[in-house]
């Protein structure tokens, strides 16, 4: 019987008897049953299935299922499960011998979901990937954001895209990094509000990892164009959160160009939440 695996399995118990016991099946079983204590249960113990098949089984087995199933009927209209796969394969990384770039497909699925849990999970599991294994970024993440960047059918693939801009651009070669500028001041014009702002919010990061003549070469245009938008105020708001890691950044002359308009005006901003960022950072804005 089953019923009594879960037990064994989650104490470890894989040896001692049970050498014909088939986990994949055993793993595939309790995914697809109609309880969902069951099979969100199962999910997570899906480092323990990938511990007892070894890497080898994981990597030509269990990654290529679980790679489609969040892809298939009925399990892709599944919110909870999905959630909870997105953790998942971040853990596997630590199960299949360094092949992490079997991870980044389904993530990139993921990050393209309606669900903003499931998006943002899938993003969390790609940058604890890539902060593993870097050298993943130039020939997986980076196509991976380019892709997203562009996803028409929905907005939330662009969404995606500007969450892991600053960590794809950190660990990109330099010869990936200026088309990797012009993407983010694309998604920073998107037609979509909610790309615009998740741009914006994500903004402050990305100075944070460019170089100060990239910032002023590239950046500094959007951050103004930002500043100055008029139907959300939280973009506003973000803009005023780059300003206090741009400056940093800038020298004196520098800053009296680009970054004391964008304060001043914030200063002065119909909203109160832009006011209230600016009163309550001004001694940063000062210093």
């Amino acid at each position: 019987s089953l019923a009594g695996q879960p037990r064994r399995i989650a104490s470890g118990q894989f040896a001692h008897g049970m050498a014909d016991f088939d986990y994949l099946a055993f793993f595939k079983e309790e995914i697809t049953n109609e309880n969902a204590a069951i099979k969100i249960n199962a999910v997570n113990r899906t480092n323990l299935i990938a511990s007892a098949l070894g890497p080898q089984r994981t990597v030509s087995e269990l990654i290529p299922y679980v790679t489609n199933v969040v892809q298939q009927e009925p399990l892709c209209n599944d919110e909870e499960f999905l959630f909870q796969m997105a953790k998942q394969y971040a853990v596997l990384s630590d199960y299949i011998d360094g092949q992490d770039e079997l991870l980044i497909p389904p993530l990139e699925h993921l990050a393209a979901q309606e669900e903003t849990v499931i998006r943002d999970q899938a993003i969390a599991s790609m940058c604890v990937v890539v902060a593993k294994h870097p050298k993943l970024a130039p020939d997986h993440l980076v196509p991976a954001l380019h892709r997203l960047a562009v996803k028409s059918d929905f907005f939330t693939g662009r969404v995606s895209a500007c969450a892991l801009l600053p960590t794809v651009y950190r660990y990109a070669n330099e010869d990936q990094k200026a088309s990797l500028r012009k993407v983010y001041t694309t998604l920073c014009a998107d037609d979509t509000p909610m790309v615009r702002r998740a741009a914006a919010q994500k903004m402050k990061d990305l100075v944070n990892v460019c170089e100060k003549a990239d910032i002023l070469t590239d950046l500094i245009s959007v951050y103004r164009q930002l500043s100055q938008e008029d139907t959300q105020d939280t973009i506003r708001v973000a803009c005023v959160h780059t300003t206090l890691v741009m400056a940093k950044m800038l020298n004196e002359e520098e800053n009296r160009q680009h970054t004391l308009s964008v304060i001043k005006s914030a200063c002065e901003d119909r909203s109160w939440r832009v006011r209230l960022t600016v009163a309550k950072n001004f001694d940063q804005l000062c210093a």
